[in-house]
């Protein structure tokens, strides 16, 4: 490639970066705050302001609540400095910006400038991704588990490194804390270790197990006491996924629309009284919601073609262990080991798989489409459908995730069903003035229906 070609294609990478930056600062500063997170909110409310530090999160679908005190430190740390109740989206961007630099630092030492740029587009600018860059979830922070887990891999594919080993049990047993997909990676790292695509340094190992079980000790202290029904995993059964197969079918659609502009239905459910006023959210919000949620699936084939590609370049690689040779052929290597351990993930689950329970492997999702788009870039009879497919693919990047910024549930106020908060309250409470909520959206009350934060005391 000519200097000027990298040059060029440099310039795009920074204005793709700049462009996903300033869309997920404008979702954060719309971001509204439901039941989700007033349960996050509560927790870090506590710790900042009464000085009650809960070691555990929120409550999962499986039953319990996630483990550990990462939660209540993620949510409460930025409460100590701006009472808000969009403080702690700040850590969810700043992580999100983290992942990246992480991810776009082993693709510019494994690929040429063009296919780096490629990756600003599939996963910087994309929507799923930026979707959930901009409210607070306990979801939102895996990214940069994620970005870790494959940087360290990437470390230690020909040496093994304490530093490396360290950070990558780490991120294991942190994100572990956050949510239960973390097994994902887990499952990654054992495979990666048994193609011999990553090598151990025992002690490093052994030092970040250390530090995650000091981690997990006020939860265990909390558990000891007898305070049992905070542990995870009491619902649902394991192997649901692989006995009704429709969890698992739903998984791989899930990873596959990761890379596409498919992104949650629920998410598409559109209305613009916020900004536009109820005549004319009316006459737009339906026919545009209709046409994505119509044409958006389309773009499923280009991942699904793109994973079929990949599947065919590891089907004879399967009973072999052989460690992959080259920067290209590790990353391969990678992303095939990545759908593997969530195939396993999904078929062990005990619940149904949801639109958030892989997005700990997006970044290896995308990668399939990155190399699919690569291949047809060094094509001279495609290069030029592939350029103009890579534009108005970032086009349409951008007026989706604006949509979403402007019309979705979880960044706005009013709308046609109860948005903003998606729950009706028991009554008022310090909290929400506190953190200005209501001051964001009005806080609907209803003292015999309404819903209350699981950790939050009633007053």
């Amino acid at each position: 490639m000519g200097a000027s070609t990298r040059e060029a294609a440099d310039t795009w990478r920074r204005l793709i970066f700049g462009v996903g930056l300033g869309l997920m600062l404008l979702m954060a500063w719309r971001a509204q705050s439901g039941g989700d997170q007033l349960n996050l909110l509560s927790r870090g409310w506590l710790w900042a302001e009464r000085g009650v530090f809960l070691p555990y999160g929120n409550p999962l679908s499986s039953g319990g609540n996630d483990p550990g005190p990462l939660t209540t430190l993620l949510v409460g740390a930025p409460l100590f400095l701006w009472r808000d109740h969009r403080a702690p989206i700040v850590l969810v961007l700043v992580s999100h910006l983290l992942a990246y630099l992480l991810l776009d630092r082993v693709i510019a030492r494994a690929l040429p400038a063009r296919e780096r740029l490629l990756f600003a587009l599939v996963y910087w600018l994309n929507p799923w991704r930026l979707h959930f860059s901009g409210f607070l979830w306990n979801p939102n922070h895996l990214f940069v588990a994620g970005a870790v887990h494959l940087s360290t891999a990437w470390a230690s594919r020909e040496r093994a490194r304490f530093g490396s080993s360290f950070a990558h049990v780490a991120a294991l047993g942190l994100a572990s804390q956050l949510h239960p997909s973390f097994v994902i990676l887990g499952f990654a790292s054992l495979l990666l270790v048994a193609r011999r695509a990553i090598r151990i340094h025992w002690p490093g190992l052994l030092a970040g197990v250390a530090v995650v079980a000091l981690s997990y000790w006020p939860w265990l202290r909390v558990v000891y006491a007898g305070q049992r029904d905070i542990l995870p995993g009491s619902e649902g059964f394991p192997l649901r996924g692989l006995i009704y197969l429709f969890p698992l079918l739903r998984g791989w659609l899930y990873w596959i629309r990761y890379a596409s502009l498919y992104v949650p239905g629920d998410v598409l459910q559109l209305d613009f009284v916020d900004t536009l006023g109820a005549q004319c959210s009316n006459l737009v919000a339906r026919p545009l919601g209709l046409a994505l949620a119509a044409l958006t699936p389309l773009t499923v084939a280009l991942p699904l073609g793109a994973n079929a590609r990949l599947l065919r370049r590891f089907r004879r690689r399967l009973r072999r262990r052989a460690p992959p040779q080259g920067a290209r052929a590790w990353l391969r290597e990678y992303a095939f080991v990545s759908l593997l351990a969530a195939t396993i993930s999904f078929a062990l689950a005990p619940t149904t798989v949801m639109a958030w329970q892989a997005l700990i492997v997006l970044h290896a999702a995308v990668l399939p489409l990155l190399f699919l788009a690569a291949a047809a870039l060094r094509l001279p009879r495609r290069r030029a459908l592939a350029g103009r497919l890579a534009i108005a693919w970032a086009i349409a990047s951008v007026l989706i995730t604006a949509t979403l910024a402007f019309g979705s549930r979880r960044y706005r106020c009013h709308g046609s069903e109860l948005m903003g908060f998606g729950v009706v309250l028991r009554h008022d409470h310090p909290m929400f003035h506190d953190l200005m909520i209501d001051e964001t959206c009005p806080i609907p009350f209803d003292a015999e229906s309404g819903w209350w934060p699981d950790a939050l005391p009633e007053e």
